[in-house]
């Protein structure tokens, strides 16, 4: 029996499928505005017309009609199952092999509801993994004629998750997995293309093409890629780092020493940024998100501000001077590289800032403390000298 809920449930799939009215209006020989009725839920179709626009919607008449099956309580025990089968089989091993009782796993929920793109996803990588173990790892071997089997289902599973799917982390994790399958068959082109949609950011990419430069044994190209991921990785990093102890720092009965110690991650993967990358970031203007002495000097205001709020004085005193050096250590860095006069520009009116944001955020008695003191007047004139 169809549910009141089918119109709703057909204009769903459709979308997802990725057809028009027209296209279901043609082929089932209706009008389109039957199919707007349909999904409108003002008129049902005829029961002789749900085997056909099933099989147009590439699902089964069940899941259609939304009867046989809790999608929510089949995928939760999918999960537990496959959980159960990872922690309790080996992926090296040609008996109860994980990959292969996890994709037959996926394969039977997936007949039942198709359109879980995730689990699609996790359907090829369980193949495409069981795959590199047999090519790559060779812990065991399988007739061609099997292997050739799996990798085109692999493929068109992968590729049906990239054009579908509308979740980005799916999306881009089964990008990342077509190119380590079109990898085994030494499609490389292939492979780079699938790279080029990935986004740049976070490392993604160049991780990936770095993958496939190693594959064809450019060594010095694929060290490139994964230095330039790297570098990616560690800013979005302490970026994340920065947002992660700021929020902290604002929850008013937050434990202080949770709080420090979220800044001390900041301030040591800030260290780690100036001395793996210093020398090596492009300089330009409005680049405070590439400026690793940023990120350091921005660890030490902000711990200022912190301990001022809490009635820590002297510790405050103590990150601001901290700040303040590293800000001088900024100018002389920039001259150092042979910053241009726009982008010299702005590493002064950050280094110049400094001594103002070790307070900013204190409040009106803390920041006047702090101006009047003597030693953060005399550490803050020596940065004049620099700027």
């Amino acid at each position: 029996m169809m549910t009141n809920r089918f119109g709703q449930r057909l204009k769903r799939i459709r979308k997802e499928v990725g057809v028009s009215q027209a296209y279901i209006a043609d082929h089932i020989g209706v009008s389109v505005q039957s199919v707007s009725n349909w999904e409108c839920d003002n008129t049902m179709p005829d029961i002789s017309q749900i085997v056909p626009l099933a099989a147009i919607l590439s699902v089964s008449t069940d899941y259609l009609l939304g009867v046989g099956g809790d999608e929510k309580a089949d995928r939760a025990e999918l999960k537990r199952e496959a959980d159960r089968i990872f922690s309790t089989c080996s992926v090296n091993s040609s008996e109860n092999n994980a990959d292969i009782l996890a994709y037959e796993l996926y394969k039977e929920y997936l007949n039942r509801y198709p359109l879980d793109y995730e689990i699609q996803y996790q359907c090829a990588f369980a193949i495409k993994d069981y795959l590199q173990v047999v090519k790559i790892r060779k812990r065991f071997d399988i007739p061609g004629e099997r292997f050739e089997k799996l990798w085109e289902e692999c493929n068109r599973r992968l590729c049906s998750v990239c054009d579908n799917c509308t979740l980005p982390e799916v999306q881009i994790g089964a990008e990342e997995c077509l190119v380590d399958l079109l990898l085994l068959k030494s499609r490389v082109e292939e492979a780079e293309s699938v790279a080029l949609r990935l986004p740049d950011v976070c490392g993604i990419r160049e991780k990936v093409l770095g993958r496939i430069a190693r594959g064809k044994g450019a060594q010095a190209e694929a060290y490139q890629r994964a230095e330039n991921a790297c570098q990616q990785l560690i800013f979005a990093y302490g970026d994340a780092l920065f947002w992660r102890a700021k929020a902290l720092s604002e929850i008013p009965d937050a434990v202080r020493e949770t709080v420090l110690g979220a800044w001390e991650d900041m301030e040591a993967v800030s260290e780690n940024l100036i001395r793996l990358y210093g020398d090596k970031v492009e300089l330009t203007v409005n680049g405070y998100e590439k400026n690793p002495y940023c990120y350091r000097i921005t660890s030490f205001t902000a711990r200022s501000n912190y301990l001022l709020a809490c009635g820590d004085r002297e510790g405050a005193l103590e990150y601001a001077e901290k700040a303040i050096a590293v800000a001088t250590e900024m100018i002389l860095w920039a001259k150092q590289r042979g910053a241009d006069e726009s982008v010299m520009s702005d590493v002064l009116f950050f280094a110049r800032h400094t001594p103002g944001w070790c307070y900013r955020w204190a409040g009106e008695e803390a920041g006047k403390w702090m101006t009047e003191n003597r030693r953060f007047q005399e550490c803050a004139a020596k940065l004049d000298l620099y700027s």
